[in-house]
C-alpha cells in the first residue's frame, strides 16, 4: 500500500464510489486532483487494490471498468486515519 493507493481509495470515499452502480472511470478518478499520475500507472494501482479486495469493478461506463471502494477499503481508510 502507498501514497497513491491511500489517494484512489480516499476518492472513491469522498465520491460515494461505493457499489457498483456508483462507480468511477479512470478518467473520472484521474480528473479528482492526481491528473499528474499517468494513466497507465493509475490503472495498474486500480487493478492491484481490485486483486486485494479494497477496490471492486463496477458497471461498465461507456466501454471502461469503473471501480467502487469495498468495505475493506473503507476499514483500511479508518486504520489509516484517512476517512
Amino acid at each position: 500500500m502507498n501514497r497513491i493507493d491511500l489517494c484512489v481509495l480516499a476518492i472513491l470515499f469522498e465520491k460515494q464510489a461505493d457499489s457498483f452502480m456508483v462507480a468511477m472511470s479512470i478518467d473520472e478518478i484521474s480528473g479528482t486532483g492526481i491528473e499528474d499520475i499517468a494513466r497507465i500507472t493509475l490503472y495498474k494501482h486500480l487493478k492491484e487494490l481490485v486483486r486485494n479486495g479494497y477496490v471492486g469493478i463496477g458497471a461498465k461506463a461507456e466501454r471502461a471498468d469503473s471501480y467502487f471502494i469495498t468495505e475493506k477499503g473503507v476499514e483500511l481508510l479508518n486504520i489509516q486515519g484517512r476517512k
